[in-house]
């Protein structure tokens, strides 16, 4: 099994309209896109922290140090600010009497560097907002409310793409989206507390990890997974089109609705270009489902 995979999901995939469906074939790429572009206003959020004040934060660091003064273990120790390690290493050395001093001490102390932290983070995250390429595939061909917002009303296709341990095919890494309607934890006074106390590099991955893989309730059924990068430093634009191999796509289903000359077009293509792909056909059932059949 290729070290990179993360899932055991054979294949994943893609809803597109009959039109971007031939770009795709034709071409060999697929669209990263930057959080700009996505349809939903909640996704990716462009500013962080903007809701915290300083006061709610510093309360919250506090309360943090608090229960490291009472149990100084604090996880990826290698990934501490200095004074994260000297804190901790000072907590686990003080007697039950100095303990209870300790806070006010700390409390002085972080009224500064507190600061200084909140702004790097949200500094780097402006910096890196635009730099992002998201690619989105979904764990299921027969989402009917996929098939309406994605494949033009169900006049479009759905590409599949398998994840293949042999090519290293880049979806092995993708990640599941968490579908909750509960704020961001790094977004919030707690969570923003707990960052503090790592260097910058292992809080912003946290945070990019969470702020790229979580979406409301709303879009639950999208079923949706995530592969997140960076865009090239040579390109410019919102998007980045990167390549994949031949191999790697192994099916196409189309819409119920897909007209007989998209089909046509779809068909031509796939037998031309990855002869070793599957052709479904999509129907609508009585039964309120999606069904489909080999084409």
């Amino acid at each position: 099994m290729n070290s990179n995979r993360l899932h055991d999901h054979k294949s994943f995939f893609k809803y597109v309209s009959a039109d971007t469906a031939k770009i795709i074939l034709s071409t060999r790429k697929l669209r990263w896109s930057m959080p700009a572009l996505f349809n939903d206003p909640f996704d990716v959020p462009k500013e962080l922290f903007d809701g915290i004040d300083s006061g709610r934060l510093h309360s919250a660091i506090l309360s943090k140090i608090e229960s490291l003064i009472a149990n100084p273990d604090l996880p990826f120790p290698e990934h501490h600010t200095a004074m994260t390690k000297a804190l901790l290493a000072a907590f686990s050395m003080a007697s039950d009497a100095e303990k209870s001093g300790l806070l006010n001490q700390v409390g002085l102390l972080e009224a500064g560097t507190g600061s200084q932290a909140f702004n790097n983070m949200r500094e780097q995250w402006r910096l890196m907002y635009g730099e992002q390429r998201i690619l989105c595939f979904s764990e299921r061909w027969d989402s009917s409310s996929m098939w309406d917002r994605y494949s033009d009303g169900h006049k479009g296709a759905c590409l599949e793409f398998a994840c293949i341990d042999q090519l290293d095919s880049v979806w092995l890494m993708a990640r599941p989206v968490k579908y909750t309607d509960d704020p961001l934890h790094v977004n919030t006074p707690e969570g923003l507390a707990g960052l503090m106390l790592y260097n910058i590099d292992f809080a912003v991955a946290r945070i990019i990890e969470e702020c790229t893989h979580t979406k409301t309730t709303d879009w639950e059924a999208e079923k949706e997974w995530r592969v997140a990068s960076w865009k090239l430093q040579c390109e410019i634009g919102d998007h980045s089109d990167y390549g994949f191999l031949p191999t790697e796509l192994v099916g196409v289903t189309f819409g119920a609705c897909t007209s007989g000359d998209h089909r046509a077009a779809l068909t031509k293509l796939v037998h031309e270009c990855y002869p070793h792909a599957e052709l479904w056909q999509a129907s609508i059932e009585g039964g309120r489902k999606l069904t489909r059949v080999k084409s």
